[in-house]
């Protein structure tokens, strides 16, 4: 074996085990980090309060009507005013006590609210991964280079920045 040969191990730019477990988890569970950023970043986040089960938002909310009362879509509401009387059929009702509203956490729209400060973040978190963050450029050297050299040497530096560094 020759010294300073590598053999064995994980091949280079491969992922390590535990960020393939990690991706393994997100694609099982059906989660797409990006995908929830880009939402947050555009405020098009479901609701989650008012959900049905489906799991989609409905705008509305279910309640419990104070004792005795009934909810103006119940089928066959006991006669009773107030408290049910020994001789109702508090059973007739189809309403059981639950009454709907308009949900109070989406008002309705059947989106979450995201407020400007979240929505920012998810947005530049999503700019990092389409624009490449810039470096400091040390302009060092000669006072008198032209603007034309300088244009040039700016150039060279983001093309090497930008091109993988080939390695033999």
């Amino acid at each position: 074996m020759p010294l300073g040969a590598k053999y064995g191990g994980r091949k280079p730019g491969s992922l390590n085990r535990r960020t393939q477990d990690i991706q393994e988890k997100l694609h099982r569970l059906k989660c797409d980090p990006i995908e929830i950023l880009a939402r947050i970043a555009m405020r098009n986040i479901p609701c989650g309060t008012c959900i049905d089960e489906k799991n989609k938002p409905t705008g509305k909310t279910k309640y419990r009507l104070p004792e005795g009362t009934h909810a103006a879509n119940c089928g066959k509401p006991c006669t009773c005013v107030g408290p049910h009387k020994p001789d109702c059929n508090p059973h007739a009702c189809t309403c059981a006590g639950i009454g709907e509203r308009t949900c109070e956490s989406c008002f309705g729209t059947k989106l979450e609210r995201v407020n400007v400060q979240d929505m920012g973040n998810a947005a530049g978190k999503l700019a990092k991964m389409i624009v490449p963050e810039l470096k400091a450029i040390e302009m060092s050297g000669q006072v008198d280079v032209g603007l034309e050299q300088v244009a040039a040497q700016i150039m060279e530096a983001r093309r090497k920045r930008m091109e993988p560094e080939i390695k033999e």
